[in-house]
């Protein structure tokens, strides 16, 4: 489609890995050269790709030397605000930088603003002293771990973590909003469950997918309104921003704030929702959005997306078929993506390709079923690297 501008830009999408971000660019109507830490085949198919291995430093270089109208950043990347600062300064940043978004990572600054705004978020401390060591505290810094141990709360000094009470599944689950920010509009994408730790392949407490879209009742509906605008008003916030939450069936808690394109999109794309980088590329042109979302949207086909890590070490080689690396045109499929280049070798918890489904597909006992389909290819055809 064409994009909601009126013209095609070229747009430099950056992170750890941005495959599903250039996808949503193209499906928006954006031109796309890319770079991040894999340069899986599929997204080459996009447009350039490059893999970057000075992460993520690297990116300032070769930003600088690519032809792109505007630039934006995917997941990890805001844990380098000086970064992206610079960045800013080489090409116009669709994006958040500066002191909105530093402010917006920091969890206390963060739980102090939505207290007052009546919005729910986990108690949280600059320290561990006083706190029990039995689990029901977490240490969040760049990763997150339980503090259950001494080490863990001498682990939570040295790396400058802060410390949040514990969520329990009885108070709800994991899940995810994404909005999209402007000047003097807002939107609601839609809001998806998170996949989310071992029961998923992944380690304690790793992103593993994303399930949705989930129907939400109307008490949550207004705490979400009253976040965003909080968000869009008070932290200065613009363009696509996720939340992670912690949901029930009446109230929730905002566990973090990602000022920028996350995982959860493509799902909420797949199901149906408007191009969200279409509406993103509107939050810096100072326009309101031409197709407006309205304000709650009929229930969607469902689709799932879910990482596989190696559970051990892999070697692929040439010869493995992993099949399609993009979607069939039916409401009901399923595919892979992210798909890595032959003869790659893995390393326990390395992420080794996404698996995705919509529709009947992404139901769980089919969805369960490709995903052994696809990991009786990956380990019952590839020896272990010697």
């Amino acid at each position: 489609m064409a994009n909601l501008l009126g013209s095609r830009p070229r747009l430099a999408i950056v992170g750890a890995s941005v495959r599903a971000a250039a996808q949503s660019a193209s499906r928006a109507g954006l031109d796309v050269v890319a770079a991040d830490l894999f340069a899986d085949a599929d997204l080459r198919e996009v447009g350039p790709a490059t893999q970057i291995e000075d992460y993520p430093s690297g990116f300032c270089s070769w930003l600088e030397g690519v032809e792109a109208d505007a630039w934006m950043y995917t997941g990890g990347l805001e844990r380098w605000p000086a970064l992206i600062d610079r960045m800013a300064r080489l090409k116009p940043l669709w994006g958040v930088c500066g002191a909105p978004l530093r402010s917006a990572r920091d969890l206390q600054i963060l739980h102090a603003a939505l207290a007052e705004a009546g919005i729910g978020f986990p108690e949280t401390r600059p320290s561990s002293a006083s706190l029990p060591l039995d689990g029901s505290w977490l240490c969040k810094a760049d990763r997150v771990w339980e503090l259950d141990r001494p080490n863990a709360a001498a682990a939570g000094l040295e790396r400058g973590a802060v410390y949040q009470r514990r969520l329990t599944e009885q108070q709800g689950r994991p899940a995810s909003v994404v909005f999209v920010l402007g000047d003097t509009w807002a939107r609601t994408v839609g809001v998806t469950e998170q996949l989310i730790g071992p029961r998923h392949g992944a380690a304690p407490f790793q992103y593993a997918g994303s399930v949705g879209p989930l129907e939400v009742g109307r008490a949550v509906e207004r705490q979400l309104k009253r976040l965003r605008e909080t968000l869009r008003h008070d932290f200065e916030l613009r363009g696509v921003v996720g939340v992670d939450l912690w949901l029930s069936d009446d109230e929730f808690w905002v566990l973090e704030v990602n000022p920028r394109y996350t995982a959860s999109v493509e799902v909420l794309e797949l199901s149906g929702a408007t191009p969200v980088l279409g509406l993103h590329s509107l939050a810096f042109a100072n326009e309101a959005p031409a197709n407006a979302l309205p304000a709650s949207q009929p229930a969607r086909a469902p689709a799932k997306k879910q990482i596989l890590y190696a559970r051990r070490a892999l070697y692929v080689p040439d010869s493995v078929q992993l099949g399609a690396a993009s979607p069939g045109m039916g409401e009901n499929a399923a595919w892979l993506a992210d798909l890595p280049a032959g003869g790659q070798r893995f390393e326990p918890g390395d992420p080794i390709l996404t698996v995705i489904a919509r529709g009947g597909l992404a139901e769980s006992s089919a969805f369960a079923r490709f995903v052994a389909e696809t990991e009786s290819r990956l380990y019952g055809a590839t020896p272990t690297p010697e």
